[in-house]
Protein backbone atom coordinates (compact mmCIF):
# COMPACT_ATOMS: atom_id res chain seq x y z
CA UNK A 1 0.00 0.00 0.00
CA UNK A 2 1.18 3.33 -1.09
CA UNK A 3 1.64 6.77 1.15
CA UNK A 4 1.54 9.53 -0.98
CA UNK A 5 2.62 12.95 0.74
CA UNK A 6 1.39 14.55 -2.03
CA UNK A 7 -2.10 13.97 -0.79
CA UNK A 8 -1.80 15.44 2.64
CA UNK A 9 -4.11 17.90 3.48
CA UNK A 10 -2.91 21.48 4.54
CA UNK A 11 -5.39 23.82 6.34
CA UNK A 12 -4.56 27.44 6.64
CA UNK A 13 -5.23 29.71 9.86
CA UNK A 14 -8.32 30.80 8.26
CA UNK A 15 -10.00 27.24 8.11
CA UNK A 16 -8.86 26.41 12.06
CA UNK A 17 -9.75 29.97 12.99
CA UNK A 18 -13.54 29.15 11.29
CA UNK A 19 -14.52 25.84 13.24
CA UNK A 20 -12.37 26.35 16.90
CA UNK A 21 -11.92 29.14 19.46
CA UNK A 22 -11.06 29.32 22.72
CA UNK A 23 -14.26 27.98 24.64
CA UNK A 24 -13.93 24.95 21.84
CA UNK A 25 -10.67 24.44 23.56
CA UNK A 26 -11.31 24.70 26.89
CA UNK A 27 -11.90 20.75 27.62
CA UNK A 28 -9.59 19.28 25.60
CA UNK A 29 -6.98 21.27 26.67
CA UNK A 30 -8.09 20.20 30.35
CA UNK A 31 -8.08 16.37 29.69
CA UNK A 32 -4.84 16.16 28.21
CA UNK A 33 -3.09 18.03 30.85
CA UNK A 34 -5.20 15.44 33.22
CA UNK A 35 -3.67 12.74 31.25
CA UNK A 36 -0.19 14.58 31.43
CA UNK A 37 -0.67 14.53 35.50
CA UNK A 38 -2.21 10.79 35.50
CA UNK A 39 1.47 9.45 33.41
CA UNK A 40 -0.13 8.79 30.41
CA UNK A 41 1.40 11.44 28.07
CA UNK A 42 4.54 10.56 26.08
CA UNK A 43 6.72 14.04 26.85
CA UNK A 44 10.08 14.19 24.68
CA UNK A 45 12.63 16.70 25.33
CA UNK A 46 11.80 20.06 24.44
CA UNK A 47 13.51 21.60 21.80
CA UNK A 48 14.69 25.26 21.83
CA UNK A 49 16.49 27.16 18.90
CA UNK A 50 17.83 30.57 19.45
CA UNK A 51 19.11 33.16 16.37
CA UNK A 52 21.29 35.65 15.69
CA UNK A 53 19.17 37.97 15.74
CA UNK A 54 17.44 37.30 18.75
CA UNK A 55 15.11 34.85 17.52
CA UNK A 56 13.50 31.65 18.69
CA UNK A 57 12.00 28.48 17.12
CA UNK A 58 10.07 26.13 20.40
CA UNK A 59 9.60 22.38 19.09
CA UNK A 60 7.51 20.24 20.99
CA UNK A 61 5.96 16.79 20.43
CA UNK A 62 2.70 15.41 22.46
CA UNK A 63 1.30 11.52 22.69
CA UNK A 64 -0.90 10.28 25.25
CA UNK A 65 -1.24 6.66 25.35
CA UNK A 66 -3.89 4.61 23.72
CA UNK A 67 -4.73 7.43 22.03
CA UNK A 68 -4.34 7.02 17.67
CA UNK A 69 -2.51 10.15 17.04
CA UNK A 70 0.53 12.15 17.87
CA UNK A 71 1.46 15.76 17.03
CA UNK A 72 4.80 17.83 16.44
CA UNK A 73 4.41 21.43 16.27
CA UNK A 74 7.06 24.20 15.43
CA UNK A 75 6.23 27.90 17.04
CA UNK A 76 8.61 30.49 16.11
CA UNK A 77 9.48 34.47 17.47
CA UNK A 78 11.06 36.76 15.83
CA UNK A 79 10.76 40.60 16.78
CA UNK A 80 12.82 41.85 14.25
CA UNK A 81 9.80 41.21 11.63
CA UNK A 82 8.07 44.08 13.53
CA UNK A 83 10.92 46.11 11.30
CA UNK A 84 9.97 44.23 8.08
CA UNK A 85 6.58 44.38 8.21
CA UNK A 86 5.82 40.87 9.00
CA UNK A 87 3.85 39.41 12.09
CA UNK A 88 6.66 38.28 14.91
CA UNK A 89 5.46 35.04 15.39
CA UNK A 90 4.44 32.22 13.09
CA UNK A 91 3.66 28.08 13.72
CA UNK A 92 2.90 25.00 12.31
CA UNK A 93 1.72 21.70 13.65
CA UNK A 94 1.78 18.44 11.82
CA UNK A 95 -0.65 15.73 13.06
CA UNK A 96 0.12 12.13 12.27
CA UNK A 97 -1.09 8.64 12.92
CA UNK A 98 0.32 6.70 16.06
CA UNK A 99 -1.29 3.49 14.38
CA UNK A 100 1.17 3.61 10.93
CA UNK A 101 3.41 6.59 11.92
CA UNK A 102 2.13 8.30 8.85
CA UNK A 103 1.32 12.48 8.69
CA UNK A 104 -2.50 13.16 8.04
CA UNK A 105 -2.35 16.68 8.00
CA UNK A 106 -0.36 20.03 8.07
CA UNK A 107 -2.18 22.68 10.48
CA UNK A 108 -0.48 25.89 9.34
CA UNK A 109 -2.34 27.81 12.27
CA UNK A 110 0.75 30.24 11.91
CA UNK A 111 0.33 29.89 16.00
CA UNK A 112 -3.25 30.79 16.42
CA UNK A 113 -3.64 26.84 17.87
CA UNK A 114 -0.86 27.61 20.52
CA UNK A 115 -2.86 30.83 21.54
CA UNK A 116 -5.63 29.21 21.99
CA UNK A 117 -4.15 26.78 24.06
CA UNK A 118 -2.04 28.94 26.02
CA UNK A 119 -5.62 30.80 26.64
CA UNK A 120 -7.52 28.19 27.96
CA UNK A 121 -4.80 27.03 30.12
CA UNK A 122 -4.90 30.43 31.56
CA UNK A 123 -8.65 30.34 31.65
CA UNK A 124 -8.89 26.62 33.34
CA UNK A 125 -6.59 28.00 35.86
CA UNK A 126 -8.46 30.83 37.02
CA UNK A 127 -11.55 29.31 36.97
CA UNK A 128 -9.82 27.15 39.91
CA UNK A 129 -8.16 29.24 41.96
CA UNK A 130 -9.09 32.68 41.00
CA UNK A 131 -11.30 34.59 43.44
CA UNK A 132 -14.77 34.74 42.55
CA UNK A 133 -15.69 38.60 42.87
CA UNK A 134 -13.00 40.15 40.53
CA UNK A 135 -13.07 44.20 39.56
CA UNK A 136 -9.94 44.55 38.03
CA UNK A 137 -7.74 42.41 35.75
CA UNK A 138 -3.89 43.90 35.32
CA UNK A 139 -2.59 42.36 31.95
CA UNK A 140 1.23 43.19 31.88
CA UNK A 141 2.64 42.47 27.92
CA UNK A 142 0.32 43.75 24.95
CA UNK A 143 0.85 41.36 22.23
CA UNK A 144 -2.18 38.82 20.69
CA UNK A 145 -1.55 36.28 24.01
CA UNK A 146 -2.74 39.58 26.20
CA UNK A 147 -5.75 39.68 24.59
CA UNK A 148 -6.88 35.96 24.42
CA UNK A 149 -6.14 35.73 28.01
CA UNK A 150 -8.29 38.56 28.69
CA UNK A 151 -10.78 37.15 26.61
CA UNK A 152 -10.21 33.62 27.82
CA UNK A 153 -10.37 35.11 31.53
CA UNK A 154 -14.16 36.22 30.63
CA UNK A 155 -15.01 32.92 30.45
CA UNK A 156 -14.82 31.83 33.67
CA UNK A 157 -14.58 35.27 35.85
CA UNK A 158 -16.60 38.11 35.38
CA UNK A 159 -14.95 41.71 36.19
CA UNK A 160 -15.57 45.26 35.54
CA UNK A 161 -12.06 46.80 34.70
CA UNK A 162 -8.67 45.96 32.93
CA UNK A 163 -5.47 47.52 33.49
CA UNK A 164 -2.43 47.17 31.23
CA UNK A 165 1.17 47.47 31.44
CA UNK A 166 3.08 47.85 28.39
CA UNK A 167 6.68 48.88 28.08
CA UNK A 168 5.57 50.33 23.91
CA UNK A 169 3.17 52.67 24.70
CA UNK A 170 2.06 52.65 21.10
CA UNK A 171 0.89 48.96 21.09
CA UNK A 172 -0.40 49.24 24.57
CA UNK A 173 -2.71 51.47 23.34
CA UNK A 174 -3.71 49.14 20.39
CA UNK A 175 -4.35 46.39 22.70
CA UNK A 176 -6.92 48.91 24.76
CA UNK A 177 -8.62 49.57 21.77
CA UNK A 178 -8.75 45.60 20.92
CA UNK A 179 -9.99 44.99 24.19
CA UNK A 180 -12.41 47.77 23.78
CA UNK A 181 -14.00 45.99 20.64
CA UNK A 182 -14.41 43.15 22.06
CA UNK A 183 -16.02 44.03 26.07
CA UNK A 184 -17.48 47.53 24.93
CA UNK A 185 -19.26 47.53 28.46
CA UNK A 186 -15.83 47.33 30.33
CA UNK A 187 -13.53 49.81 31.58
CA UNK A 188 -9.96 49.72 29.74
CA UNK A 189 -6.75 51.52 30.61
CA UNK A 190 -3.15 51.77 29.81
CA UNK A 191 -1.58 52.05 33.07
CA UNK A 192 2.38 52.45 32.96
CA UNK A 193 3.10 51.90 36.71
CA UNK A 194 3.83 48.21 36.96
CA UNK A 195 2.85 48.91 40.85
CA UNK A 196 -0.25 50.66 40.20
CA UNK A 197 -1.38 47.83 37.90
CA UNK A 198 -0.66 45.28 41.04
CA UNK A 199 -2.00 47.10 43.46
CA UNK A 200 -5.08 47.38 42.10
CA UNK A 201 -6.01 43.91 40.52
CA UNK A 202 -7.50 40.82 42.05
CA UNK A 203 -5.92 38.97 39.19
CA UNK A 204 -2.81 39.78 37.39
CA UNK A 205 -1.66 37.86 33.96
CA UNK A 206 1.80 38.17 32.56
CA UNK A 207 2.54 37.66 29.24
CA UNK A 208 5.77 38.87 28.33
CA UNK A 209 9.12 38.08 27.33
CA UNK A 210 10.63 39.46 30.56
CA UNK A 211 14.25 38.08 31.41
CA UNK A 212 13.81 40.33 34.95
CA UNK A 213 10.47 40.25 37.45
CA UNK A 214 8.35 42.98 36.64
CA UNK A 215 6.11 42.11 39.32
CA UNK A 216 6.97 42.55 43.62
CA UNK A 217 5.65 40.73 45.88
CA UNK A 218 5.46 43.81 48.04
CA UNK A 219 2.82 45.20 45.86
CA UNK A 220 0.12 42.42 45.79
CA UNK A 221 -3.08 42.79 47.61
CA UNK A 222 -4.25 40.14 49.60
CA UNK A 223 -6.52 37.75 47.53
CA UNK A 224 -4.69 38.17 44.31
CA UNK A 225 -3.83 35.51 41.77
CA UNK A 226 -1.41 35.71 39.23
CA UNK A 227 -1.59 33.80 36.10
CA UNK A 228 2.11 33.65 34.71
CA UNK A 229 2.33 32.65 31.17
CA UNK A 230 5.21 34.32 28.89
CA UNK A 231 8.33 33.33 30.57
CA UNK A 232 8.71 29.71 29.08
CA UNK A 233 12.37 29.10 29.05
CA UNK A 234 15.48 29.31 31.18
CA UNK A 235 16.29 33.06 30.11
CA UNK A 236 12.83 34.47 31.29
CA UNK A 237 11.44 35.69 34.08
CA UNK A 238 8.58 37.99 35.00
CA UNK A 239 8.07 37.63 38.94
CA UNK A 240 10.01 38.33 41.76
CA UNK A 241 11.51 35.80 44.47
CA UNK A 242 8.87 37.66 47.12
CA UNK A 243 5.60 36.75 45.00
CA UNK A 244 6.44 32.87 45.67
CA UNK A 245 7.39 33.63 49.69
CA UNK A 246 3.74 35.42 49.57
CA UNK A 247 1.94 32.61 47.72
CA UNK A 248 -0.20 30.67 50.11
CA UNK A 249 -1.02 28.05 46.87
CA UNK A 250 1.16 27.27 43.79
CA UNK A 251 0.27 25.28 40.56
CA UNK A 252 2.18 24.22 37.59
CA UNK A 253 1.51 22.74 34.69
CA UNK A 254 4.12 20.69 35.01
CA UNK A 255 6.42 19.63 37.87
CA UNK A 256 9.25 18.79 35.61
CA UNK A 257 9.33 21.56 33.82
CA UNK A 258 8.58 24.24 36.34
CA UNK A 259 11.87 23.50 37.80
CA UNK A 260 14.13 23.96 35.02
CA UNK A 261 12.29 26.76 33.10
CA UNK A 262 10.77 30.46 33.90
CA UNK A 263 10.34 32.48 36.61
CA UNK A 264 11.05 29.60 39.67
CA UNK A 265 14.64 29.08 38.93
CA UNK A 266 15.62 31.96 37.95
CA UNK A 267 13.92 33.50 41.38
CA UNK A 268 16.14 30.50 43.37
CA UNK A 269 19.18 32.00 41.27
CA UNK A 270 18.11 35.52 43.05
CA UNK A 271 17.30 34.66 46.14
CA UNK A 272 19.72 31.85 47.36
CA UNK A 273 17.73 29.52 50.15
CA UNK A 274 14.38 30.79 48.96
CA UNK A 275 12.00 27.30 49.22
CA UNK A 276 9.52 27.28 46.81
CA UNK A 277 7.35 24.40 47.52
CA UNK A 278 4.84 23.90 44.56
CA UNK A 279 0.87 22.12 45.62
CA UNK A 280 0.19 20.48 42.80
CA UNK A 281 -0.36 20.44 38.89
CA UNK A 282 -3.11 21.77 37.19
CA UNK A 283 -4.38 18.63 35.45
CA UNK A 284 -4.11 17.23 39.09
CA UNK A 285 -6.76 19.84 40.66
CA UNK A 286 -8.75 19.30 36.94
CA UNK A 287 -8.84 15.60 37.65
CA UNK A 288 -9.30 15.59 41.46
CA UNK A 289 -6.64 13.45 42.44
CA UNK A 290 -4.88 16.84 44.46
CA UNK A 291 -7.52 19.54 45.85
CA UNK A 292 -6.61 23.05 47.14
CA UNK A 293 -8.47 25.06 49.81
CA UNK A 294 -8.23 28.68 48.77
CA UNK A 295 -8.88 31.33 52.06
CA UNK A 296 -10.31 34.64 50.39
CA UNK A 297 -6.77 36.11 51.34
CA UNK A 298 -4.55 34.02 50.35
CA UNK A 299 -2.51 34.36 47.10
CA UNK A 300 -1.75 32.05 44.50
CA UNK A 301 0.13 31.80 41.65
CA UNK A 302 -0.65 29.18 38.74
CA UNK A 303 2.32 29.37 36.23
CA UNK A 304 3.03 27.73 32.77
CA UNK A 305 5.24 26.42 30.59
CA UNK A 306 3.13 25.18 27.94
CA UNK A 307 2.90 21.44 27.18
CA UNK A 308 3.17 18.92 23.40
CA UNK A 309 0.05 17.31 24.72
CA UNK A 310 -2.09 20.51 24.81
CA UNK A 311 -1.40 20.87 21.22
CA UNK A 312 -2.14 17.51 20.74
CA UNK A 313 -5.53 18.52 21.85
CA UNK A 314 -6.09 20.84 20.02
CA UNK A 315 -4.64 20.03 17.09
CA UNK A 316 -6.96 16.70 16.85
CA UNK A 317 -10.22 18.98 17.53
CA UNK A 318 -9.73 21.48 15.02
CA UNK A 319 -8.99 18.38 12.50
CA UNK A 320 -12.18 16.46 13.83
CA UNK A 321 -13.99 19.78 13.07
CA UNK A 322 -12.83 20.61 9.46
CA UNK A 323 -12.88 17.22 9.00
CA UNK A 324 -16.07 16.54 10.02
Amino acid sequence: MKHELASLPVFSRAQIESVIGIADALEPTAASLVAYSEGRAVRPPLGLLTFDNGGEAHIKSGYIKGGGHFVTKIATMVRANRERGLHSSDGVMLLCSAETGFPIAVLHDRKYLTDIRTAAVGALAARLLAPEQVDTVGIFGTGGQALLQIQALALVRSFRRVLIWGRDAERAAGLAASLKGSFPDREIAVEPSEKAVCEASQVIITATAATSPLIRGEWLRPGTHITAMGADDADKCEIDPACFERARILVVDSYDLAERFGDIPNCLKRAPGLRIPIDAELGELLGGSKTVRRAPEDITISKHIGLGVEDLAVALESYRRLTA
